[in-house]
């Protein structure tokens, strides 16, 4: 049940679905909710140059998660395992937020001696939006 799809705007990202049939692209400022009811939940993120950090509240607790990592030169299904472990009678209530602050790329992809390629192709590295193509839901 998606309660609330904005404020932001979450659009169909059509130049990416050769990963997924769809996927959905948020930038910073973007929020929607949701409520289910089993064991956890897993969120199919893509994980790439265009990525940044989101908050996830679930029952009221609240956890960042970065989907930019050391391995993001290019795109990638990363799954998110966002909870485990629930009441699986119980109705759980999710919030996803698109977060502004931006992660420091350069530094992360300096990991794996990566740093170069945001001075190489700055404007795929600009955005920090997320991208989900599917959530699962565990019984």
């Amino acid at each position: 049940k998606l309660l609330r799809p904005n404020p932001g705007v979450w659009v169909p990202e059509k130049d990416l679905t050769r990963f997924t049939p769809s996927l959905w692209l948020a930038e910073p400022g973007a929020e929607c909710s949701f409520e289910f009811s089993g064991s956890g939940f897993c969120l199919y993120t893509l994980s790439g140059p265009g990525c940044g950090s989101f908050e996830i509240e679930v029952d009221g607790v609240k956890h960042t998660h970065c989907c930019f990592d050391p391995y993001s030169r290019g795109w990638r299904i990363n799954p998110f395992f966002a909870a485990r472990a629930l009441d699986r009678q119980m109705q759980h209530h999710v919030t996803l937020r698109v977060l502004s602050e931006r992660p420091d790329k350069t530094a992360i992809l300096a990991k794996v001696g990566g740093a170069d390629l945001i001075e190489k192709m700055p404007e795929a590295f600009q955005p920090i939006n997320l991208v989900i193509g599917g959530v699962l839901i565990e019984d």
